[in-house]
């Protein structure tokens, strides 16, 4: 999709598409691993919900997903 960028008839070089890869990936990188450490300390903060979770595991990718929106890294 970089590589297919046009402005003004110039296209992005490919150090200028590496770059961009790279930005995007250490941006992703970063607000995921806060965004999970934020997810830890609510749930640490709040016992009985982590004992729920410890004894019932099967509702964890919903767990995860209410954690992105209750305390977002951004």
């Amino acid at each position: 999709m970089l590589l297919a960028v046009e402005k003004d008839g110039e296209r992005l070089t490919e150090s200028e598409v590496v770059a961009n890869v790279l930005l995007i990936f250490a941006a992703a990188h970063e607000s995921t691993s806060y965004m999970l450490g934020n997810l830890l300390i609510t749930l640490f903060r709040n016992p009985p919900q982590l004992a729920l979770l410890r004894s019932q595991p099967e509702p964890a990718s919903r767990a995860v997903a209410e954690g992105m929106s209750y305390d977002t890294s951004v």
